[in-house]
């Protein structure tokens, strides 16, 4: 199967855990930063690199959503915190 083979409702049920799971890093991450760890610890990198990940695969499936949902989304995303 390949990610062609979705229906728009497969890819809508996709984005929307995705998107939750980088909700879930974005505040996983403001904690490491708030409770001071160091840039340098491996746990910092790592939930950094997973959000990283996340945020890319969710503006991926938010492209590849129906017209007319994928621009808001985009407008948000726009305001996402920088790393």
């Amino acid at each position: 199967m390949y990610f062609t083979d979705l229906n728009d409702d497969q890819v809508e049920a996709l984005f929307a855990r995705v998107d939750w799971h980088r909700i879930w890093l974005q505040r996983l991450h403001d904690r490491v930063v708030q409770r001071g760890f160091p840039p340098t610890d491996a746990f910092r990198k790592r939930v950094r690199n997973a959000l990283v990940v996340h945020r890319e695969l969710a503006l991926f499936l938010n492209d590849s959503r129906r017209k007319g949902r994928a621009h808001p989304y985009l407008k948000r995303a726009r305001h996402w915190p920088r790393l």
